[in-house]
């Protein structure tokens, strides 16, 4: 049996292609790096063991999502966040129980409580905590 790396191969990769669907080079998705002005920034938080079926483990994930606007402090600034925050919770929520092309990617998916406060150099930002389960077979 060979070792597959859930957190990256499945769970980001998985949120990444999500992200990309919805947005299609609306904006960028940048994981666990340093990023441009804008887009997504994918940040893994932590994995939690829930059980250990004869068959497989149970496990929930954590991903730090934060979106990042340029644009100027204003109404127009706090309307682009929204609208993009309301396009990325719908596509949580669609696909809380998520596959590709019929390949179980993870159920149970939600987002936690969204900050939509300015990051520490003055740029619009949301930030939010992703969190899924995933049913590893063995």
């Amino acid at each position: 049996m060979s070792f597959t790396d859930i957190f990256d191969a499945i769970i980001l990769t998985g949120l990444e292609t999500l992200i990309e669907a919805e947005f299609t080079n609306d904006e960028k998705v940048y994981i666990a790096e340093e990023f441009e002005d804008y887009g997504f920034r994918l940040n893994p938080v932590e994995t939690d063991h829930l059980t250990r079926p004869n068959a497989g483990e149970s496990r929930t994930y954590s991903v730090e999502v934060t979106y990042y606007v340029d644009a100027k402090p204003g109404r127009n600034r706090i309307k682009h966040l929204l609208a993009v925050f309301d396009r990325f919770n719908r596509k949580i929520g669609n696909n809380n129980v998520y596959r590709v092309s019929g390949t179980y990617k993870w159920h149970d998916a939600n987002l936690g409580m969204t900050n939509f406060g300015p990051d520490e150099e003055g740029r619009g930002q949301f930030r939010t905590i992703f969190t899924c389960t995933y049913v590893e077979g063995y």
